[in-house]
């Protein structure tokens, strides 16, 4: 793997999309109280470059995060939970196929919010800027026009036809990675017999979601999906948990 910055050369689109997140870590930063700084400030960015996962996992001491913060990797999913027998991506598996990532996907997306909630400290702030599918089924690769992971699937249907992969070489393809919907990313605070709405880490349940689209184009920007995960609403006993905002970057 080649290192030295190469990855974040290769993905311009990234840095617009942390661009058009920085109201919200501004935002976010504004609202922890001074009480809250005494003993300094703690920052995690998880999952950036080539830092890979590191979200799913705890990776500061309980309650000392006051500013978590991560930008287009929570797609990428803990473990491939199966091959696709007909496509590169969750996107186009169907099925048993497609049931085996979401629900990898849903049990990875708490594990996430478990961990952060453990982190967090009393008045902490996450901003999290997901990629997602929107409303109208349109997500990172499928904004209009051509899919970029058809585009995919077609290159590696060619190999096999041309006898340069094999079958099995096909179906081992399928990238790790889920987007979900608004609503599954919503749903671990809505739902009472979730695990993260009852861990006993939140001192008020989340009441109400926010869910307003909104649509802005950066210059030369990839197209896509992002999803908020913001501080507005419910206390835990370890931090903030935000509304949920879904929006469409680049359109």
């Amino acid at each position: 793997m080649s290192g030295g910055g190469v990855y974040s050369l290769a993905t311009k689109g990234a840095k617009d999309v942390i661009d058009i997140a920085t109201p919200l870590v501004l935002d976010a930063v504004d609202s922890i109280t001074a009480d809250g700084l005494r003993s300094g400030f703690t920052l995690s960015d998880m999952g950036c470059a080539d830092g890979g996962t590191s979200f799913y996992r705890e990776i500061l001491p309980p309650g000392t995060l006051h500013l978590g913060f991560s930008a287009t990797a929570m797609h990428w999913l803990s473990a491939k939970p199966g091959d696709i027998s007909n496509h590169v991506h969750m996107v186009g598996a169907t099925g048993q196929e497609l049931d085996a990532f979401r629900a990898h996907a849903h049990a990875d997306w708490r594990r996430i919010l478990l961990n952060r909630a453990s982190e967090l400290k009393s008045g902490g702030k996450l901003v999290l800027v997901n990629f997602c599918i929107d409303e109208e089924g349109r997500y990172l690769g499928n904004t209009g026009g051509v899919n970029m992971f058809d585009t995919f699937n077609q290159i590696w249907l060619d190999f096999l036809q041309q006898g340069r992969i094999g079958r099995d070489e096909y179906r081992s393809m399928a990238l790790p990675q889920f987007y979900n919907t608004a609503a599954e990313f919503s749903a671990p605070l809505e739902d009472p017999d979730d695990p993260v709405y009852g861990s006993g880490k939140r001192k008020h349940l989340l009441q109400r979601l926010v869910a307003a689209k909104r649509r802005r184009r950066a210059p030369g920007a990839d197209r896509g999906i992002l999803f908020d995960l913001r501080a507005a609403g419910a206390e835990s006993a370890r931090g903030t948990w935000h509304g949920l905002r879904p929006r469409l970057h680049g359109d």
